[in-house]
């Protein structure tokens, strides 16, 4: 005689039981609130994008002003300062942690560079301020 079909519960998850005991037994689930983004995923690819444009254009200036007298006015940098800067307020989530002070020295280090006529124009602080962040992140 045949043996009578396994009846399947629909309403569970298929797996749970699964990862529930890799979990418990000591698995490697990780917790995606705590994970930060790398350099690929969207949150790096959108920044270290906007970032290499910010530079690019504020390499460019330097070229052209360089020949034509051309500046930005600090415009390019108040640009970064307020998209990167936000970025980086937004992920460090709390001041007081180690983490947000590295990142705020760093910060303060690429404004500053970035504030310096021709350094500023040829220098890719921005991007280098981004990668960085991103790096310490993967840690």
């Amino acid at each position: 005689m045949a043996t009578p079909p396994k009846i399947i519960n629909s309403s569970a998850t298929p797996g749970a039981e699964i990862g529930a005991r890799k979990i418990t037994e000591g698995g490697s689930a990780k917790d995606p609130s705590k994970t930060r983004g790398g350099l690929t995923s969207p949150e790096g690819v959108l920044l270290l994008g906007i970032a290499m444009v910010i530079d690019g254009i504020g390499f460019l200036f330097f070229i052209i002003g360089t020949w034509f007298g051309i500046d930005d006015y600090g415009i390019l940098d108040f640009i970064g300062l307020l998209i990167i800067g936000g970025w980086m307020l937004l992920r460090s989530g709390n001041l007081n942690t180690e983490m947000a002070k590295k990142g705020l020295k760093r910060f303060l280090k690429s404004f500053v560079v970035e504030m310096v006529p021709f350094l500023g124009g040829l220098s890719p602080t921005w991007t280098w301020l981004v990668y960085k962040t991103l790096k310490e992140g993967d840690k």
